[in-house]
């Protein structure tokens, strides 16, 4: 997907720019900006890092998602977004073991 909205670059600078963080493809080129709602749902893993995640509120997902940033812990910080239209209805803290 990088190389189709990136055609100018080589494989080799592909695999440089996501090889890390990976790459998150907008499919709709209206928008832009997504918000979240006051029933946007949040989940990350419980505390034994299960990989099945499991509902918190919104400080706690954001508490703990802005220290793992500050401590530049990369690895734990992958997400997946559902969306409605132009609205966040879920944010999921993805964890790969």
């Amino acid at each position: 997907m990088y190389l189709q909205d990136n055609p100018r670059s080589t494989q080799e600078e592909a695999e440089s720019v996501t090889e890390e963080f990976g790459y998150i493809r907008n499919i709709d080129k209206q928008i832009r900006w997504f918000t979240t709602t006051q029933d946007t749902e949040y989940y990350m893993p419980d505390a034994s890092m299960s990989v099945e995640p499991i509902k918190v509120d919104y400080s706690t997902f954001e508490m703990t998602m802005t220290d793992a940033i500050y401590r530049n812990d990369f690895s734990i910080t992958f997400v997946r977004l559902t969306v409605s239209g132009e609205y966040i209805i879920k944010i999921e803290w993805v964890f790969h073991p």
